[in-house]
């Protein structure tokens, strides 16, 4: 898991030289110290859990839903299209 993050921080900091954007990990989750050191940057933020999940949908240009379980997902994605 943290070398996919390391991977991944790598890749979308470079593509962020070009395209300006910001990240906001939504969602009752508690990020590990660890996982917090690693993602510490101005452009990334753990926002937690949001009362209102319709507006941030609204303010994304995309949307990643990584999950391990498939319970849904697919009822999280369309929610995210309406």
């Amino acid at each position: 898991m943290i070398h996919l993050q390391h991977v991944l921080v790598n890749y979308l900091s470079n593509i962020r030289k070009k395209i300006k954007f910001n990240i906001r990990i939504i969602g009752h989750f508690k990020p590990t110290k660890k996982i917090s050191k690693n993602l510490s940057f101005p452009w990334i933020t753990f926002t937690g859990w949001v009362k209102n999940l319709s507006k941030e949908y609204k303010n994304a240009l995309a949307l990643l839903v990584p999950t391990t379980v498939l319970c849904g997902t697919r009822i999280r994605i369309i929610n995210a299209m309406q």
